[in-house]
């Protein structure tokens, strides 16, 4: 049985710094600061699309080693919270809980406006939703995490051109299956960052917001005094 490197074995992670997981709550609220999962999708849909096709290029290519990145960054910090032994379970009364892998075909048929953020999560099942810690195990279970970190390599240099998703993996289901997995990462991490991680969001939002209102109190006090 392959044995899980620890967090401080610096090999383990080619993005963050053993010490900037300690929290890595914070860091996933700070992803999603930053990114929109929607885009986050199209542009992994771009990515793979290119990889595989010596003839063009799909969305933005100067956009691929962003979007790399970012797949590094939430396999990092999916690895770190997978092995953290937190509880992700969702009780049945919360809002993301869901009780049938119909609900879209559902809303459909009955003309439901799915509310924000449900409507993001669109490929994972009730039972990893409710808890995606069966979805994180799975993940890690198909690839480590160094096999991870070398197909997103791969990818890279198929999307620049260097050669075809194909000749390095002969086999397009293989492809298919991989773009799904990563697709559900980013609505995995997404769920974690909604019912989790988003509380140090508000802490760092609102420290923002007291450091602008002081910067702002400090200007007024500067150009009254300016005019007295």
């Amino acid at each position: 049985m392959q044995r899980e490197r620890a967090l401080s074995d610096y090999k383990t992670y080619r993005y963050f710094r053993p010490s900037e997981l300690r929290n890595p709550h914070k860091q996933l609220a700070s992803f999603f600061e930053e990114e929109d999962v929607e885009s986050l999708k199209s542009e992994i849909n771009d990515f793979f699309k290119t990889a595989c096709d010596e003839a063009y290029e799909y969305g933005n290519s100067l956009r691929y080693p962003a979007t790399h990145q970012n797949c590094f960054k939430l396999l990092e910090l999916a690895y770190t919270l997978k092995n953290s032994n937190e509880n992700f379970t969702l009780q049945n009364d919360h809002k993301l809980y869901r009780s049938s892998d119909a609900v879209f075909t559902q809303a459909f048929q009955e003309n439901i406006e799915l509310l924000f953020p449900l409507v993001h999560l669109r490929l994972l099942s009730a039972a990893e939703i409710n808890d995606i810690t069966f979805f994180l195990s799975e993940f890690f279970e198909y690839k480590s995490l160094y096999e991870w970190h070398e197909l997103l390599d791969n990818l890279l240099r198929c999307a620049n051109g260097d050669t075809v998703l194909e000749k390095i993996y002969n086999r397009s289901s293989h492809i298919i299956l991989v773009k799904e997995y990563v697709e559900k990462l980013i609505e995995a991490m997404y769920l974690i960052y909604q019912t989790k991680s988003i509380n140090y969001k508000s802490e760092s939002t609102e420290g923002k917001k007291e450091a602008l209102s002081a910067e702002i109190e400090n200007a007024i006090i500067e150009y009254l005094r300016y005019f007295k």
